[in-house]
């Protein structure tokens, strides 16, 4: 596995089109985290400089989002690559165990789910700690409970819809079809926010996003975390799962 887990890091060394993805996302991540912190007397009607801490960890944070976009494209796009054409064969013949070679691929993009996130928070870090000292604000308060969860938080959210997204793939053979899949658990919480409250007060709990957002959201607090977790792990359990039997039972 340990062999298998190398070969997949070198691909993105060695193919532009994984590394140009990632850098993508990296910056297209910090660009908008940063638009959305400077432009928050637009967006709230609020001066920057009045924002505390925690405000404006919550704000830039919102970058992440770009980061978990960006990542379930790429998990599409990786696991489509790996089982259509030709590359399904070559991948087969060396991997010819099909639970080790789905194994293998999802414990990949977990872990470089978690690289991109800590990456990524990091550098947001460094460009809150830069514009709260250009704008003579407070410090930078990061040894607190709350940003540990939204952290925490945020590397879940990026593991969680990249999976979906790669077992998407692997269900339906497309990496479209992957990508709608793990967008629109994303989004369609927000669409049942349109209907009366009642019905949202059903419905949303048992969705991913609002689990990760017992994690992420400071003002929430970190009630029901237990449950979250619970809900997090039926989802990607019971996703790849699938994914896996359907990609078991596929003759190539």
């Amino acid at each position: 596995m340990k062999n298998i887990l190398r070969a997949e890091f070198k691909k993105i060394q060695f193919l532009a089109v994984y590394r140009n993805l990632l850098l993508t996302a990296v910056i297209l991540s910090l660009v908008f985290g940063a638009l959305l912190l400077l432009t928050v007397g637009v967006t709230e009607g609020r001066e920057l400089s009045s924002l505390n801490s925690l405000e404006v960890i919550d704000v830039s944070f919102l970058g992440i989002d770009v980061t978990a976009i960006m990542m379930i494209i790429f998990s599409a796009l990786y696991v489509s690559k790996d089982i259509s054409g030709s590359a399904v064969y070559t991948n087969l013949t060396m991997t010819p165990n099909r639970l080790k070679f789905f194994i293998s691929r999802i414990l990949f993009l977990t872990l470089l789910s978690i690289l991109m996130s800590i990456v990524v928070i990091a550098l947001i870090f460094v460009m809150d700690y830069l514009i709260m000292s250009l704008n003579n604000m407070c410090s930078l308060d990061l040894f607190n409970r709350s940003v540990y969860l939204k952290i925490l938080g945020s590397i879940l959210m990026v593991i969680v819809y990249s999976l979906f997204s790669a077992v998407g793939s692997f269900f339906t053979q497309s990496m479209s079809a992957g990508v709608v899949f793990s967008l629109g658990l994303m989004f369609i919480p927000a669409l049942i926010r349109f209907f009366p409250e009642w019905v949202g007060d059903i419905v949303l709990p048992i969705f991913p996003e609002s689990a990760i957002g017992a994690f992420i959201d400071i003002s929430g607090g970190a009630s029901s975390l237990v449950v979250a977790v619970f809900v997090l792990c039926v989802w990607v359990f019971a996703s790849g799962i699938c994914g896996y039997l359907r990609f078991r039972q596929r003759d190539y």
